[in-house]
């Protein structure tokens, strides 16, 4: 019986073996780029209040099965973060919200605002539910 998911266990170790190797290094390199990253969505978001883009780059897949290798189970996992991570890092605000079906999978919609502008984000996401039912758009 695990309390952690795997994927979580792998992160961790990954992070302490970078701590004790590398000794902030890289993690300090990383750093660096939040506020290059953080710049670069706040200069589109100087001409438009919101940014959408898909939570994920592709068409959503079945969870992979119960007894997939590790291998395969992390793919999986990883795959799902290219939209989404940047925004851990740069504090924007954002919401996902389901915006369609294709082959009877769900279509996420991710919105972005400024800075402390979470409310703009939330009444864009209510405005775009309230437009009909999602699953037939």
């Amino acid at each position: 019986d695990h309390d952690i998911a795997p994927i979580v266990q792998v992160i961790m170790l990954t992070g302490e073996y970078m701590r004790r190797f590398y000794h902030g290094h890289y993690y300090s390199k990383s750093q660096n780029l939040r506020p290059v990253v953080r710049r670069a969505y706040d200069e589109v978001l100087r001409s438009y209040d919101l940014i959408a883009l898909p939570t994920v780059p592709f068409r959503a897949r079945p969870l992979p099965p119960v007894d997939c290798s590790l291998e395969d189970f992390f793919s999986a996992a990883e795959n799902m973060i290219g939209n989404t991570c940047q925004f851990n890092i740069t504090g924007h605000p954002v919401i996902n919200i389901p915006c369609g079906m294709e082959d009877d999978l769900p279509i996420g919609l991710s919105l972005v605002g400024r800075h402390f502008e979470e409310a703009t984000v939330i009444s864009a996401a209510e405005a775009f539910e309230n437009i009909g039912d999602w699953k037939t758009m």
